[in-house]
């Protein structure tokens, strides 16, 4: 579905990512690892071209994604949970889930709004649909974004680091909810960002590190967690308890 073809990003001439080639097929539960600063959420913004590559190309169903209509198609395909939220504070939490699918999809609002009370069901939300951001917890508003992404019917699902911004309760409570999602949804595919070691590896149908803007390992499954070859690999998960 997406394809990266020698990408490499630099940011005032510091190379973030450097020859990256990867694909991502149908299906797959593609959890991406890294200590921080290797460039891992930096590739997330280039696979829905949120940032552009310095060069190389992003592919999407073998068209390049810069073209502003496989863009377009790309964006309402794969939309991101960002780790910091983005929601419209003004805005209720049912309005925060139907106002990209009316504005991106050109759903008409009870459509939207049957779309957007099922999604809230899904992820535990629909109780607190009248309600502000500002009345919800760091986890409700996770929650929240995720019943957005769900929406608009994705086929992909980008997460960027979707617990960094959570205390280690909400952290459970929105890990949960993902696992959920995807045993439901067997053709999806996502590619997750994250910190959390045992979540990656419980969901994992492909594993990837990453260190200093290059792929250092990749396996099938979560073999990356168990019988991590490279040394660089070994060294990180043994910093992370695993």
């Amino acid at each position: 579905m997406i394809e990266l073809i020698d990408i490499t990003k630099a940011f005032d001439g510091a190379a973030v990512l450097s020859d990256i080639n990867l694909s991502f097929k149908q299906g797959d539960i593609n959890v991406i690892i890294g200590p921080s600063g290797s460039g891992k959420s930096t590739l997330l913004r280039l696979i829905n071209q949120l940032e552009q590559p310095t060069k190389g190309t992003v592919l999407f169903n073998g068209k390049n994604a810069s073209e502003p209509r496989v863009l377009k198609t790309l964006r309402q395909t794969a939309p991101m949970v960002f780790q910091s939220f983005h929601l419209f504070h003004h805005l209720s939490v049912l309005k925060n889930v139907t106002i990209a699918q009316r504005k991106v999809l050109k759903r008409d609002r009870k459509t939207a709004e049957t779309k957007a009370f099922q999604a809230l069901e899904a992820v535990g939300m629909k109780p607190y649909a009248y309600r502000k951001p500002a009345q919800l917890s760091g986890g409700q508003k996770q929650r929240v974004a995720i019943a957005r992404a769900l929406a608009m019917d994705p086929k992909i699902l980008l997460f960027d680091e979707p617990t960094s911004a959570l205390d280690p309760e909400m952290i459970g409570e929105v890990t949960s909810v993902i696992t959920n999602i995807l045993k439901n949804t067997p053709d999806l595919t996502v590619i997750l960002v994250t910190h959390e070691m045992a979540f990656a590896q419980s969901i994992a149908t492909r594993s990837i590190f990453m260190d200093k803007g290059h792929i250092i390992e990749e396996t099938k499954g979560n073999h990356l967690f168990t019988h991590p070859k490279h040394p660089r690999t070994q060294q990180f998960l043994h910093k992370e308890g695993h």
